[in-house]
Order: structure tokens, then sequence, then C-alpha cells
């Protein structure tokens, strides 16, 4: 006999202290019960908080059952499996609503000591009453709610998991702000989860207003939510984070203005960051006016180290009739410009993309052009954009063109116009990318076209390719004429695609017709001729096929079927070289081939169709035929192909037949030539001449110490520049180059004769040349120099004799001079605004001078020199204030005008000033060096012999005289 009891115990933990599956949860009751020592049941009761609500505030928990399992199987831990019963309502504090739960819902978990985990599929009702979310106040709002789920399993990384489910109206009517709102379109974004977040995302939804029966609007809105990890002690802690507005509709229909409009509002957008985009159209309907506008701001770091802004603003206004006329018949009907800061516009036909991209901006220019007085004859929509980089250079260039025949101004009507096009030309300058094409599409029965006809003609310089399409064989321009089509393509260039012969629906419809498909020999003459553009490749064909049938009697009717077709191939080219004795081949080297093929069938038969006996068909005649040629000509002349045909009538006459044939030469011979010879260009060696102009000093003693040295380039430094360069074969290859350069500055060390290197800053001046200053450089000391002498007085002084140290030049005797100064006076009459003269004669008085002697040393080595004595001589002519009185007369003067005004110019930048130390030696070296862009990377660019493009010049100079080497000993110096 065992223990059997039934124990039960009460209110143990209260919510919401105690933690089931990591929810938090209270413990009201366990109960055990036990038979004759065997557990018979075990479990605990309680209530249980949801990860949408806040433990704190939840004022009616839901109850769940939490049965005991003790497993018999070894090695599987006992665990509880809870049930969880709904109830409600509930806070929703993750989206600030309340949840109610419908009986459907189905919670349940599980624990054990190793995991925990939950699994929740809950159905209900979602209400907002009378909140506020973020910028929009009085929310009165009621949905319906089917699959919102939370999963949990404490065993995975990435445990918590969230499922919005699918969403409803729950409630008759809906408020925002007082206004009554309709709700549609509800969905869930996920977000990143930021620092101590499970998961994070944003609930949107529509909200359509209704303000009466002529104005309305529509805004997205999202709630935007997040689940925290511990917070509070709870493991699953909600987190209403914020309410944004994604767009905004409105639109308005009254009797004097239709207004339609729309702003959308971006949040953490890959590419555009935060920001918004806004349009409005109106109409104003008296006067006949339409204007529109759109406006986009925002800050991102796409593509860019840090953030930045951007921004674009458009404006345009539509003019009623006559609008401007300009020319006879022809008006401006509307105008419209724009601009663009940090963004870049990415063009596809006609229309422009607009998309972030820092150091970008650029403008727009729109006008609507239209017959008069009626514009429904032509009217055409015309643009310009130009774009710029952050240096203020053009990057790109693009005009554009939609026009429409046979239409009105407005959008219904212009899509249904009889003939509608475009035509955009564009050009990228730092791609060398040129583009123009056309599009034209024709509705105009029985003339229409199937797709727009096309022509294109593309260059890029960059890549050195370039084409001329007026349709392609796999994008044929197709013209339906009376149920025809009539199909070509037009094509050369050296960047074309090859025909593989007859078209994929020639073949197949020839195939239908004779049972057997035409040959395909060559590419329609694309190929090393075409790629030169010595040549073009052309293909025209039609094709019509018509089935009916005719009423007989009864359920008897007479069938038939008709159809045809034709398509030729023609490449005329120029080839080099001779072919069965014809030299040069076809005229003057000019030959045409290509292939041609044609197809018809015709058929009848006898249906019985419906009664009380089965459909039966009797064939009474099917006739077919079909040929196909390829053929090259003139001299010499080559075909093959073949002839292929069937024909039954009733079962009395059935044949069939397939006709091969070849004649003549074929040329495989021949090679594609160019036209008369063209001498191989080379764009590098053109530029040899081009790197260095002149070097300065261009002396080489007494240079002064203060000048800069100064470098003429002939091309640009580090200005990357393209350059055309023809090609042996005929054809033109673009190259890029950029010239670098180097400096070098030494100076000569005067005690062991050794260089070293100088630092060197740069400048420019207004004539485009490079001025050279050097860095910090100090003189080593004082020199003693015997000179000229200087003294106050004009006349010749004695011999001058002195002593000096330092390393100058011998001392010597010289001749001092200097000039005379007097003194007198005078006086006369004044006049205010004049200039008073006073003339006469006299003479100054004796002046004295003192100078510095040179005499001219022996050969030798350099003496030492000193300073020379002063000098005395003779007084000589003077100048100075008048001291005798003489006549005075009156020269009158007209009053100064004032400086003439230039507004508030910039201060002179002051020349720069060069820092070279006095009698030394330098060596001044410049090397320029002609660079390429080739795979990517900047090259040494070659000449046609392989050599680099490079050019150096070195200048030896001194800043002081030619210095005296000394043969002999002086005089002075002999014992």
């Amino acid at each position: 006999m065992g223990l059997t009891m039934l124990a039960k115990a009460t209110n143990l933990v209260q919510f919401p202290t105690a933690n089931q599956a990591h929810l938090v949860a209270s413990i009201d009751t366990v109960h055990v019960e036990m038979v004759a020592g065997s557990l018979t049941e075990a479990g605990i009761k309680g209530r249980v908080g949801l990860p949408v609500s806040k433990k704190d505030s939840l004022q009616n928990p839901l109850e769940y059952i939490a049965l005991f399992n003790n497993p018999q199987t070894p090695g599987v831990p006992v665990s509880f499996q809870l049930t969880v019963t709904p109830t409600g309502p509930i806070p929703a504090h993750l989206l600030k609503g309340d949840i109610t739960l419908a009986q459907t819902s189905n919670i349940v978990a599980y624990v054990d000591e190793n995991k925990k985990t939950f699994d929740m599929n809950l159905n209900g009702t979602f209400g907002w009453s009378n909140v506020q979310l973020g910028p929009v106040k009085n929310v009165n709002l009621g949905l319906g709610f089917q699959g919102l789920g939370f999963t949990y399993n404490s065993q995975n990384q990435n445990g918590f998991q969230f499922a919005i489910g699918s969403w409803s109206f729950a409630s008759e009517q809906k408020f925002l702000a007082n206004f009554p709102v309709t709700i549609d379109n509800i969905g869930y974004t996920m977000l990143s989860p930021q620092t101590g977040q499970l998961i994070r995302g944003r609930v949107n939804f529509d909200v359509i207003f209704n303000l009466s029966e002529d104005i309305g609007g529509m805004s997205r809105l999202g709630v935007e939510m997040a689940i925290q990890d511990n917070v509070n002690g709870q493991k699953f802690h909600p987190q209403y984070l914020s309410t944004g507005i994604d767009s905004i509709n409105i639109h308005a229909n009254m009797s004097a203005v239709s207004i339609k409009g729309a702003i959308g509002f971006r949040n953490e957008h890959p590419v555009y960051g935060n920001g918004f985009i806004g349009n409005i159209h109106a109409d104003f309907k008296p006067v006949g006016i339409q204007a529109n506008a759109l406006v986009e701001f925002g800050n991102t770091n796409y593509q860019h180290s840090s953030l930045y802004r951007y921004w674009r603003v458009e404006a345009g206004v539509i003019l009623p009739a006559p609008g401007v006329v300009f020319l006879p018949g022809l008006a401006f009907r509307g105008f419209g410009g724009g601009a663009f800061y940090n963004m870049e516009a990415t063009q596809s036909g006609t229309t422009f993309s607009f998309s972030p991209q820092k150091s970008s901006f650029g403008f727009r220019a729109l006008t609507t052009l239209a017959t008069t007085p009626k514009e429904d004859g032509f009217n055409a929509d015309v643009g310009l954009l130009g774009q710029f980089s952050n240096s203020g250079g053009l990057t790109y260039i693009s005009f554009t063109g939609d026009f429409w025949v046979g239409a009105s101004l407005q959008a219904a009507s212009r899509n249904k116009a009889k003939v509608s096009g475009n035509v955009s030309a564009f050009y990228n300058f730092p791609d060398r990318h040129f583009n123009f094409s056309t599009n034209v599409n024709v509705n105009a029965p029985p003339i229409t076209t199937p797709s727009p006809v096309n022509m294109v003609l593309d260059i890029r310089g960059k890549q050195n390719k370039w084409y001329f399409k007026f349709g392609e064989p796999q994008n044929l321009n197709t013209v339906r004429v009376f149920g025809i089509n009539l199909y070509e393509y037009l094509m050369f260039g050296n960047d074309i695609p090859i025909p593989t012969g007859f078209t994929t629906g020639f073949r197949n419809a020839y195939h239908g017709a004779v049972g057997q498909y035409p040959g395909s020999i060559g590419g329609g003459g694309v190929g090393s001729h075409t790629n030169t553009g010595s040549g073009f490749a052309l293909g025209i064909g039609f094709r019509f096929d018509h089935s009916d049938q005719k009423h007989l009697t009864g359920n008897y009717y007479l069938a038939y079927q008709l159809g045809a077709g034709a398509e030729l191939h023609l490449a005329f080219l120029d080839y080099a070289g001779g072919c069965a004795g014809n030299n040069p081949v076809g005229i003057n080297g000019w030959r045409a081939n290509g292939s041609l093929g044609f197809y018809g069938f015709a058929g009848a038969q006898v249906k019985r169709i419906g009664g009380t006996l089965a459909d039966k068909t009797w064939n009474i005649a099917s006739l077919s035929a079909g040929a196909w040629v390829y053929g090259e000509f003139p001299n010499p002349w080559y075909v093959q192909g073949a002839v292929s045909g069937q024909a039954t009538v009733f079962k009395i006459i059935d044949v069939n037949f397939n006709k091969s044939f070849q004649a003549g030469t074929r040329c495989y011979n021949s090679q594609a030539g160019g036209g008369p010879p063209v001498a191989q260009g080379d764009a590098a060696a053109d530029q040899q001449n081009q790197l260095i102009q002149y070097v300065k000093p261009a002396t080489t003693w007494n240079y002064p110490t203060e000048a800069p040295l100064t470098v003429k380039f002939g091309l640009e430094p580090d200005h990357v520049f393209d350059v055309s360069e023809q090609q042996a074969d005929g054809t033109i290859k673009n190259r890029t180059f950029r010239m670098d350069y180097t400096r070098s500055l030494q100076i000569e060390h005067p005690d062991n004769g050794t260089w070293s290197g100088v630092t060197t800053n740069s400048n420019r001046n207004n004539l485009g040349e490079f001025l050279f200053t050097t860095i910090g450089q100090a003189p080593a000391g004082p020199a003693g120099l015997a000179g000229p002498g200087i003294g106050s007085g004009t006349g010749s002084g004695s011999t001058g004799s002195g002593t000096g140290t330092g390393s100058g030049i011998a001392t010597g005797s010289g001749t001092g001079t200097g000039t005379a100064t007097g003194t007198g006076s005078a006086a006369g009459p004044g006049l205010n605004a004049s200039i008073m003269m006073q003339m006469g004669a006299s003479r100054g008085g004796t002046g004295s001078g003192s100078g510095m002697g040179m005499a001219a040393p022996p050969a030798g080595a350099p003496a030492t020199g000193g300073t020379g004595s002063n000098g005395s001589g003779p007084a000589g002519p003077g100048r100075g204030t008048i001291d005798a009185a003489g006549p005075g007369f009156q020269i009158p003067y007209p009053v100064e005008p004032p400086p003439p005004s230039y507004g508030d110019l910039p201060p002179t930048v002051p020349p720069p000033v060069n820092n070279l130390l006095q009698d030394r030696n330098y060596r001044f070296t410049v090397t320029a060096t002609l660079k390429e862009f080739k795979n990517g990377a900047w090259v040494n660019a070659q000449k046609a012999n392989g050599s680099a493009v490079t050019q150096s010049v070195t200048k030896n100079f001194r800043t002081g005289p030619i210095p005296i080497v000394l043969t002999s000993t002086p005089p002075a110096l002999r014992n």
C-alpha cells in the first residue's frame, strides 16, 4: 500500500512576480494527487501576461493551467504543458491600444529544466479609444485580426519571432482627429532591431478621409513598435515607439478649381534616408490654367562616408489657348523649371529618376509647344537637363521631347493620339558618351506599329564603341498596313549584333508553309567589315496570313487560308584583295552579299460543325511553295539556295519537292578593307613637345635670392584629357591622358662640394606659370664685401683702404662718388589750388663722399677683403632750394577727381617671395611624364615605338657673381 493523498495550495506567488516560459505570471493554485504511492495528477493554475502588455499595468491577465508531465521514458525531462484561456480586453501597450481575444485563439507553452517555449496564435479585435498616436489626436478605430502570432524557443539564438497576421475592419465608423475615415491596406514592415530590442517593426495602414462630397484625401500611417529584452524584470517588454505619416494624398473637385496632390515621407530608407517628397497639381477651370509643383528634401549617407543633405524642386504651368505665339502656327503653351542638389539624374527614354549623390547638382528647363489655333494638330513637351560636379564642371546634359499628333494636351487624349513618339539626346562628359534616339508610334488604322519604330546613334568615347541602328534583327522596326507586317533593320558601327540569317519569325512561317527551314549562311554582312564602319547591314521583309470560313448550308462551312512572306538581308561592303581573277573584287572593292527568301501558301477545306454528327473536316486542296537564295556579287558572283513546295488536291494529287542548288565562286579569302590607306596615329608622341615650355632661371649668375623659380607647362598638370587617335584600319580610338610632374631643388655645400635637397612650395600666377619657393632655408652667416662707395656729394674721392674679415673680395683701391646737397631759400606769392614756381640759378654747396674701393687682385687664391675709407673731392653742381629770388607766376591746376570705385574688391595677393641663400650654387630639375588610363589604372603612356613620353629640364645657377679664381699670389701677400 502506498500513500494516497490530495494536496492543494493557494495564493503562492502574486502576479506578476512569477515566471512561466519567460512570461510574467502568478501562481495561484498548486494541486497534487497521489493514489497508492503513484502520482496521478499535478498542476498549477494562475494568471499570465502576453508580450503585448506591460506587467505593471495589466489589470486583467489571462488565466492559465499548467499540467505536470512525468514521462516514464529514460532521459526525457519532466515538464509542464501550459494552456491559456483567452479573455479580455487586455491593454496592448505595444500599439497603444486594447485587445480582446476570441475563443479561437490558441496559446500553449512548454517548460522543462532545459528550455522554455511558447506558441501564440491570436484572433480577436483591436481598438484605439480616443488616444493620440504621434501627431494624430482623437484616434477612435476598431480593427479585427487573425493569426497575430508570437513564438519563442529559449534554445534558439533568435528565439523570439512575431507575425502580424491579417487585419480587417471591426467597427462601423472610424475617426481620426474627429474626422470620419476608412481604413485600408493594413501591412507590416520589419525594421532592424536596435540595441536591447528583440524585434522592431512598423504597422502600416491607409486612412481615407471623406471631408465632403467634393473634398477628400488619404494618408498612410505607420505605428512603430518594439519588444525589448529584460526591462524592469520583464523578459518581453512591449514598447510603443512612434507614429509616423508615410504619405498624404489630397483631392478636391470644386466648381472653380480641382486639386490633386501627395506627400510621401521617408524613414530610414536605404537610399533616400529620412525626408519627404511632395507634388501637387491644380486646374483653375474658369481661366484654363493648370499648375503643378514638386519638392523633395532629405538626408542620407547613401554612397558616402557621412550624412549629407539633398533636395529637388520643380514647378510648371500650362497656359490656355492660344498661349504665347512665337512662330506662325506654333505657340508656347507651358513653361517649367527646377533644380536639384546632391542628387543624380538617371535617364530612361525621356524620363528621369533621381537618387541622392554627394557633390552633384543640376537644373531642368521645361516647355510645352502646340500648334495654334488647334492644339491637337501637334503638341510636344520639351525638356533640358544639366548636371554639374561640385567643382562647377558640367558632367551631363540632356535634351528630351515627347510629341503627339491628333491629340489635345490632356493625358487621356494623348494616350489615344494617332501618332506619338519621343526624341532624346544626351552627352555624359566624364564618359564621353553621346546618345541620340527617337521612337515613333502610329495608331491610325489601317496603319499601325505593334511596337515603337526606333532609331539610335550611340557613341561611347571611353570604350571606343559606336553604332547606328534603325532597328536590329532581334528588335525589328515593324509597320502593319492592311494586315501585312512590313519590317526592317539597318545598322552599322563597331558594336552591333551579328545577324544569324533569316529572322526567327520568317523561319518558322517558311517551315509551316513548305515543311523545310530556309538555310542560314553568313552573318548578314556584319563582322570585321562593318565593325570599322566601312559598310552597312540591311534587312527588310513582310509577312501576312489570313483565314476565314463561309457558311455553305446547314452546319457545313467552307474554310480557307492564305499566307505569304518574303525577307531580304543585304550587306554592301568594301573588300580588299582579289578572288577568282578579280583584283580588286567587285566594283573597286565593293561587293554585295545577302540572303533572299519567300514563301506562299493557300488551302481550302469543308467543315461540319455541330449537329447530331461529329465534327469533321474534308481537305479540298492545299498548295505551298518557297525558295531561298544566298548570293555574293559582282566579280565574281556566287549563289546557293533551295526551292521547296507541296500540293494536295483531295486525295488524288499529293506531291512535294525540295531542290538545292549552288553556282559560281565564293570568296572566302577576301578581307575587309578600310578605304584608302590610313597612317597609324600616335597620340602619345604628339604630346611630347607639349610637356614643358620653359624653366627659369634663364641666367646662371647673380640670380636674385627673392625671385621664385618659374616653370611653364604646355599641359595642365593632373588634368585628365582625351585624344582621338587614328588607327591603321580606319577606326578612331580615344586615349585618356594626364601629365604628372616632379621637381627637385638642390644646394651645394661650399666646404665639401656635396649637394642636398631643399623643400619647395608651389604657387601659380595669372599667366599659368608655376612659382616654386624654398621653405625655411636660413642663411649660413654674414660675409664681408668691398664695393662701390656711396657718399653725400658729387666729386671724385681719393683711394680708400681698409681691412675686413669674412669670405669676400680682396682689399683694393677705388674712387668714391657722391651727390652734393645745397640749401637756399626763395619767396613768392602763393595761390590755393595752383602750383607756385620760382625760377633762378644757384650753385650747391660742397659735398663730401665716403666710399668703398675695390682693386683687382693678382692671380692666385682669393684674398681677404675689407671696407674702404671715406674719400673726398671737389664740389660738383648742386641741386637744392633756390636762394635767389626771381619772377613768380601761377599755373592753375584743376581739382583732382576722386579715385574710381570698383566696389569691394578682394585685396591683392602678394607675390610669392623666395628665400634662397646668397652666394650659393643651386641645381633645379623639373621632370614631366605623360600618363595613360588603362584597365582602371594610370600607367606611363607609350609611343608607337614603346618608349615613354617624358621630358626633363635641369637648371644650374648661383645667387652671386662669378667666383674669382686666383692664379697667383697678390703682391700685398708676398714676403
